[in-house]
């Protein structure tokens, strides 16, 4: 079952078998068990725009997604455990900053993305 307070209209979950985008919620909406949250898997990541790269950072494999109109250059990373990371760069150090986020499921990765950009993330 999801948590009423991470949905939001526009995110992708499973209905009664069935992906589905939420396009609006009404009364008892979050009590309806047909509603199940779509785990992330390398095939969505991929659909989501995310990029592979064998020796990314620090020689880390992974998938990942450069965010725009951030200060500094920042990323969505998935290492090859599916693990989510924020990454932010500083183009004046080799400094750069991993942020740990859970990100076992679709609708979490796409608040995170709508957190950080103010846009929707869909599939490609």
């Amino acid at each position: 079952m999801i948590n009423e307070n991470e949905l939001r209209i526009g995110n992708s979950i499973t209905f009664d078998g069935y992906d589905a985008k939420i396009t609006g919620i009404s009364e008892g909406f979050y009590e309806d068990d047909k509603f199940q949250p779509i785990t992330l898997n390398e095939e969505l990541i991929q659909m989501f725009g995310f990029n592979y790269e064998e020796t990314l950072i620090y020689g880390k494999s992974g998938w990942f997604k450069k965010l725009e109109k951030q200060d500094h250059p920042t990323f969505l990373f998935f290492n090859n455990h599916l693990q989510c990371s924020i990454l932010i760069s500083s183009e004046k150090s080799t400094v750069n900053h991993f942020i740990d986020i859970n990100t076992e499921y679709v609708h979490q990765l796409q608040n995170l993305y709508f957190t950080l950009t103010g846009k929707e993330l869909d599939i490609l």
